[in-house]
């Protein structure tokens, strides 16, 4: 057991040490914490259905070209961000279903853009599901604050953004 986990830990390591060299997909010596040397084969990764969108690098746009302004992916919970020119509050970050911020319009309340959350991800796996792969186009929620369920249209702006609007003007941003 021991001999397995040290070449899974030299394997892992195989691609990050300094000093290997040799085409991918050949064996390369991985140096351990003692003088000998086993040679460990790289395997690739197993192909995933997940779609996980990766922030943009700073100063670049969600979206190629001269598109709309760029995303706020460095954020926390109760943070105030502009999505598309619209002062939003971040309601969750890091939550899973391929979704790194939910957010809510300023006259809608976070605990409504949970619900919606919720009800867009029942039934969804949050490590391998990506909600835009099962976006409803309505979907009717609770509110916690108002007491009132409301319906919701859900739409994909573009290959990230997902933005929800309906009930008394409420708005969500989900990305």
């Amino acid at each position: 057991m021991k001999i397995v986990l040290v070449l899974a830990a030299a394997a892992a390591l195989a691609g990050c040490a300094p000093g290997l060299s040799g085409p991918p997909g050949r064996p390369e010596s991985v140096p351990e914490a003692s003088t000998e040397t086993r040679t460990v084969a790289q395997t690739p990764a197993p192909a995933s259905t997940t779609v996980s969108p990766t922030p943009p690098p700073a100063g670049t746009s969600a979206s190629a070209g001269s598109g709309p302004a760029p995303l706020p992916y460095d954020t926390q919970p109760g943070e105030t961000v502009s999505i598309r020119g619209e002062a939003a509050r971040v309601c969750v970050t890091g939550d899973g279903f391929a979704l790194n911020v939910v957010a809510a319009g300023m006259n809608t309340s976070c605990e409504f853009s949970i619900e919606i959350l919720d009800a867009l991800t029942r039934g969804l796996n949050p490590t391998y599901d990506n909600v835009r792969e099962h976006l409803p186009r309505t979907v009717t929620a609770h509110s916690p604050v108002t007491g009132q369920a409301y319906e919701m249209t859900c739409r994909q702006d573009d290959g990230i953004l997902v933005t929800c609007t309906g009930g008394l003007g409420a708005k969500i941003w989900m990305y």
